[in-house]
């Protein structure tokens, strides 16, 4: 993915929803700023909180009904991929 950002006043940017989206970046999280030549690196520090992790939500839904019924969930994970 390429924005291109303009750097306002007190050299802020704001960055686009859909780059924040994709990061599961919220307000308050932290980024460490690096220089590399003539690039700017902005990278997410997480520390403690949960990162949304892209899923098949289908899946989920198989396992959740196989799991509640009693089954197991590491030999039902291996039928609901089949």
């Amino acid at each position: 993915m390429e924005v291109v950002v303009r750097v306002k006043q007190r050299g802020q940017v704001t960055m686009p929803n859909a780059v924040r989206e994709a990061l599961s970046l919220r307000e308050g999280d932290l980024l460490r700023v690096t220089v590399e030549g003539r690039k700017i690196i902005l990278e997410p520090i997480v520390e403690g909180r949960a990162v949304a992790v892209p899923f098949d939500a289908r899946r989920l839904d198989g396992l959740v009904g196989i799991v509640r019924l009693g089954g197991d969930a590491v030999e039902d994970t291996e039928r609901v991929d089949d």
